[in-house]
């Protein structure tokens, strides 16, 4: 039947069949690519082409949840409240002899500053360990009879830092 071939209108059935298959084969082939990469936990039991691509939807669902999520945790520790207090020795506001550094992303950073019979830095660290914050580093220096210290603290509780 090479006449019918030949018939303009059987070509164009043909190419239509060839070109269908073709798009069948295809699409097939994607969903199986799809499929090969969500993870098996949203696939068990899943055979039907319409059952893995509605898993491939949950899965893509729920990453894009993940990230807004994570987008929305990092945005609140860029944001986080930072709050500095000074706090004087003997009621004098004249000289910080502490200085507290609050952001909840990092810690604490607390400084000290006074004359050597003001300031004992085993004091403060012992406060600290009362309170259950957790040193990471202490540094002390001093400049004729003037100390100067900065302690860095890990705080899990990020109301420590609240003024309120």
């Amino acid at each position: 039947s090479k006449m019918a071939s030949c018939n303009p209108v059987d070509q164009k059935k043909d190419d239509h069949k060839w070109n269908e298959r073709k798009r069948r084969h295809d699409m097939k082939s994607l969903c199986s690519l799809l499929a090969s990469l969500i993870p098996p936990q949203y696939l068990k039991g899943k055979r039907s082409l319409s059952d893995q691509l509605l898993a491939s939807a949950c899965h893509i669902h729920d990453l894009k949840k993940n990230v807004q999520d994570l987008d929305k945790e990092r945005e609140s520790l860029r944001t986080e409240q930072f709050c500095e207090i000074n706090v004087p020795i003997d009621g004098s506001s004249a000289f910080p002899a502490v200085r507290l550094i609050c952001n909840a992303g990092s810690g604490i950073q607390i400084c000290v500053n006074g004359f050597k019979q003001q300031v004992e830095l085993s004091r403060i660290l012992q406060l600290l360990d009362e309170c259950g914050v957790e040193v990471d580093s202490a540094s002390l220096s001093t400049v004729a009879d003037k100390v100067f210290s900065t302690i860095q603290c890990k705080i899990s509780d990020v109301h420590l830092c609240d003024r309120n």
